[in-house]
């Protein structure tokens, strides 16, 4: 828990610095085009940019702390996962062992990726073994995400790594939609009969 506790300030420190700087720059650039900066040396022009940059931090950083532990690691925990750094980021990842070559595992990835509710494929590359989807916001809450698949052959058995992140780059919550993508998928992966999956109603 600990560990997910710094993870969460550490990130919701990043994304802070990162739109806050984004923001002062676009105030600062505003006020310079349309009232200039009449009588006001560089050091105060650089005092004033510096002063609205530690509002605009403060706020973003008491937003995203809110949403990391008031929405994300609550509901980490309310799905019965662990709340760990990995289960608690945004960015998903998985990997899982299936019986057959590459082709018989890339068909069982399809098959279980249509059988999800919500999933749209983006782009399949027949032989490569990669596949690419976006899946809709789980109930109509959180972001849409971005699933990518990869199968790699390794004699009898295919390797699968599954990707989910949430499709706004941006977004330091998601309210744990990735993980459940991630971990529903893997899940049935190795299922035997995950080859013939059908769409669920």
């Amino acid at each position: 828990m600990k560990k997910a506790v710094r993870f969460v300030l550490l990130h919701s420190t990043v994304y802070a610095a990162v739109h806050a700087l984004l923001i002062t720059a676009l105030i600062v650039c505003f006020t310079a085009v349309t009232e200039g900066s009449p009588g006001r040396s560089p050091g105060g022009n650089l005092m004033a940019a510096g002063l609205a940059f530690g509002i605009v931090f403060a706020g973003f950083l008491s937003l995203h702390v809110g949403a990391g532990f008031f929405v994300q690691v609550r509901r980490v925990r309310d799905l019965g996962y662990e709340v760990t750094p990995a289960n608690v980021s945004p960015r998903q990842v998985r990997t899982v062992s299936v019986r057959g070559g590459s082709a018989y595992a890339a068909g069982a990835v399809h098959k279980v990726l249509a059988g999800l509710e919500g999933v749209r494929f983006l782009a399949e590359y027949p032989g490569s073994g990669r596949v690419s989807a976006v899946r809709k916001a789980h109930d109509g809450e959180g972001y849409a995400q971005v699933i990518r698949v990869t199968v790699r052959s390794a004699g009898p058995l295919s390797t699968v790594e599954v990707r989910s992140r949430p499709r706004f780059h941006g977004a330091p919550v998601d309210r744990a939609q990735n993980l459940v993508n991630v971990e529903e998928i893997t899940k049935l992966l190795r299922q035997p009969n995950s080859h013939k999956a059908s769409r669920r109603a």
